[in-house]
């Protein structure tokens, strides 16, 4: 049977991935045409290690870094590493700086290997719930490499609205956010300078992959709001060999913020490091009219808060290439800024506007959102971050794809939730489930 994302899980698109394999189930109907990806794998905590079937030396590319700061006496020190690492050899260089943002990769030593994408086998689905899936076997030296992505085609945002007369319907939250996304392709910087979306181009549709994100409250940060279902457009999930991967999560403020709290939530992140314009800041009356978007653009609270993701992600695609020890190009992996000026701001801190959001995982669609379903030709590219969910490894993949023919999955149920809302009699605000 074939490897299925649903809906099952409390985030959402997040659901349990099954990976058996795909051998004996219907014809391919997906490949890569083409793409790569680089696994960074912790010395000290990769499965891949523990299990030992995986041949490094095998790889198209391999190479090792440890920027531990190990004498060259001290015997896990690895000795063919690659000269990256600042002086001292505490720390990988970045253009001679430290590492900021993906500080992983300086609590362990790492094996590196890069490989392009050859699938033995690839399918396109359209899952009982209505999303869209693709699913890649790829062939390691002595193990499999499996990953999928799957989106939401009809992802809108919507919340039950009464009108005067009692009636209630569904209305849009903030617009249409798939349109809104797919144009911040070709939006300029918040600097001023020409934005160059990180794809082979920037038509089509953007859907970022965002299930699983949360935000920090401005106002305690302690406390994390995470993404409602309805505000979750995407997931994916990998398997390298033995090793589990799970989606590197969207970010609504500095990296740093979101790894200390992992490391310890006792204490929440300082307020200056979250991507947020208070409303006292920005004043609220100027953005009335329909001229609002223009307005927030050119608010210089909302730009300087706007040009920090937009900072970082460039500062994240230096520390990508120099993990790649110049064995490959590591410079496509820019995280996407979405401008966020489209969102209306209003008095709450709660929701995305007057927020900034850095997100490491996406695919772009040479189709319209409508051209998204079984019977369908799609086409179109992704980048996706993992993190190991029991180790220090990391992993980058890139590539564009294409269906022939998008099949209707046979393997899973229906909707259980349809069902179960037909045999309760539930009414549904407007008549339409909410997203």
């Amino acid at each position: 049977m074939p490897l299925v994302i649903t809906r099952t899980l409390p985030l959402g698109l997040v659901a349990s991935v099954g990976v058996a394999a795909l051998t004996g189930c219907n014809p391919q109907s997906a490949e890569i045409t083409a793409g790569s990806f680089t696994a960074m794998l912790s010395l000290n905590t990769s499965q891949v290690f523990v299990d030992d079937k995986i041949r490094i030396e095998d790889f198209e590319n391999s190479w090792e870094i440890d920027c531990r700061g190990l004498s060259e006496e001290d015997p896990n020190r690895l000795v063919n590493a690659e000269d990256v690492c600042l002086d001292g050899g505490r720390g990988l260089s970045v253009g001679g700086a430290p590492v900021q943002h993906e500080t992983w990769v300086d609590r362990d030593a790492f094996i590196g290997v890069h490989e392009q994408l050859d699938p033995w086998r690839g399918e396109a689905i359209m899952t009982s719930e209505g999303d869209l899936q693709l699913t890649f076997h790829h062939r390691l030296p002595g193990e499999d490499f499996r990953f999928a992505f799957v989106v939401d085609p009809e992802f809108q945002p919507r919340e039950c609205v009464q009108d005067e007369n009692g009636n209630l319907s569904q209305q849009k939250i903030d617009g249409d956010w798939l349109d809104e996304w797919t144009r911040s392709m070709t939006n300029p910087n918040y600097d001023g300078s020409t934005y160059e979306f990180p794809g082979y181009a920037d038509t089509g549709t953007l859907f970022l992959l965002n299930s699983g994100a949360y935000q920090f409250n401005p106002d305690q940060t302690t406390s994390t709001w995470n993404l409602a279902e309805k505000y979750e457009a995407g997931f994916a999930r990998a398997r390298f060999g033995p090793e589990e991967m799970f989606i590197q999560r969207g970010l609504y403020g500095r990296p740093r913020a979101y790894t200390a709290f992992d490391l310890d939530s006792r204490d929440g992140p300082d307020p200056a490091d979250l991507y947020f314009v208070d409303a006292n800041t920005l004043g609220l009356d100027q953005f009335q009219g329909d001229d609002f978007e223009e307005k927030l653009r050119a608010n210089s609270d909302f730009i300087t808060m706007m040009r920090v993701p937009e900072r970082i992600a460039g500062e994240t695609q230096a520390e990508f290439a120099a993990m790649h020890a110049g064995k490959v190009d590591g410079t496509m992996y820019t995280p996407v800024v979405p401008t966020n000026a489209w969102r209306r701001p209003d008095e709450s801190p709660g929701g995305f506007d007057k927020w900034g959001e850095m997100h490491y995982s996406w695919v772009r669609f040479d189709q319209d959102r409508d051209q998204l379903k079984a019977g369908e030709t799609v086409s179109g590219e992704f980048r996706l971050y993992f993190y190991g969910s029991n180790s220090q490894s990391h992993l980058l993949v890139e590539g564009s794809f294409l269906a022939d023919k998008v099949r209707n999955d046979t393997w899973t149920t229906k909707d259980v939730r349809e069902i179960k809302r037909e045999e309760s009699g539930i009414e549904l605000c407007g008549g339409i489930p909410e997203d």
